[in-house]
């Protein structure tokens, strides 16, 4: 399966830049939103992907466009219609204009599908927001989202919700061995030859920021200092980002009765440019995980992931 269900936004629109992060708690914007007929196709798809019976392939779509065609637009509705239903003023707007271009049926489902969030049956979906990259992985920046998307929303118990991740247990492990061995507080860490970070302090910094090296660093040191016993992190009960997401989306779906989380990456493109253009980086096992991550978290009937990738250019396209 490929992240590549491709559905290009008119380039005749004309809407301002929007940014996402800003629009999506802005109702004003789906107020004034006019669908194109690719928006028509995203709308009619999204609608059939929470479905229980939906397949993982239909809970990925790449949004594309050219810059000013209406693709943030686009996602900032998306984001509102998942996340707090159909029923504001904004989508009173939206829907009445589908009504008016003949897409009652359309117009119709969405009402149905997408609840009020205060009413007992709705299933809304946790959003979880990302721009281009800014981390040392696709997967770290995936977990930075969701653990932030969690804090910000303050109905949810994040313990209730979030697993152990595998930094988790590293630093937990390593606060146990510090604490019977003092002496590994803030140790440098080139005695025991390890030169990526200075210090056992610098290395528990980036453990908590969930940054790959750290992990990898933490995984050696741990080895070189109990005598080649490695430290099992599945054993210790941590989650990669993958497990991660698929234990929240369930925990949501069985707890808060959300229908999954959603995860709406703007500027995809550029997290994609990033990595590729990155030597340190090994770009092709990112982008395997990432494919694992689509079809594994997004194979429940419940507690799904749809995954949104906003770009400037379609996948194939990208290089």
């Amino acid at each position: 399966m490929n992240l590549h269900d491709v559905l290009r936004i008119n380039t005749e629109q004309t809407s301002a830049a929007i940014v996402l992060e800003q629009g999506v708690s802005d109702n004003s914007l789906v107020g004034n939103y006019t669908p194109t007929q690719a928006a028509i196709q995203v709308f009619e798809h999204v609608c059939k992907a929470v479905l229980p019976s939906a397949t993982q392939e239909q809970r990925a779509l790449n949004l594309y466009g050219s810059y000013g065609s209406g693709k943030s637009h686009l996602a900032v509705v998306l984001a509102q219609l998942l996340r707090d239903g159909a029923s504001s003023d904004g989508f009173s707007k939206l829907i009445a204009r589908l009504e008016l271009a003949d897409k009652k049926s359309l117009a119709q489902s969405l009402k149905s599908t997408f609840l009020p969030k205060e009413d007992a049956d709705a299933k809304p979906y946790l959003l979880v927001s990302l721009y281009a990259s800014g981390t040392t992985s696709l997967g770290a920046k995936l977990m930075e989202g969701l653990f932030d998307a969690l804090q910000r929303e303050r109905l949810l118990d994040i313990k209730q919700i979030l697993p152990s991740t595998e930094y988790e247990v590293c630093v937990q492990r390593f606060e146990e061995m510090a604490a019977e061995n003092p002496d590994f507080i803030n140790a440098d860490l080139s005695k025991w030859g390890l030169e990526d970070y200075f210090s056992t302090e610098d290395l528990v910094v980036d453990l908590r920021n969930h940054q790959p090296l750290a992990l990898a660093v933490f995984l050696q040191w741990h080895e070189k200092v109990c005598f080649g016993q490695a430290f099992d992190i599945s054993q210790a009960g941590g989650k990669n980002f993958i497990e991660a997401y698929l234990e929240a989306g369930k925990n949501l779906a069985e707890k808060y009765h959300y229908g999954g989380i959603v995860v709406l990456w703007h500027e995809f493109g550029h997290a994609l440019e990033d990595l590729i253009g990155n030597a340190a980086r090994n770009a092709g096992q990112e982008i395997i995980s990432l494919q694992n991550f689509v079809e594994t978290t997004g194979a429940p009937d419940a507690g799904h992931t749809l995954f949104f990738g906003v770009t400037h250019v379609s996948f194939p396209g990208s290089g």
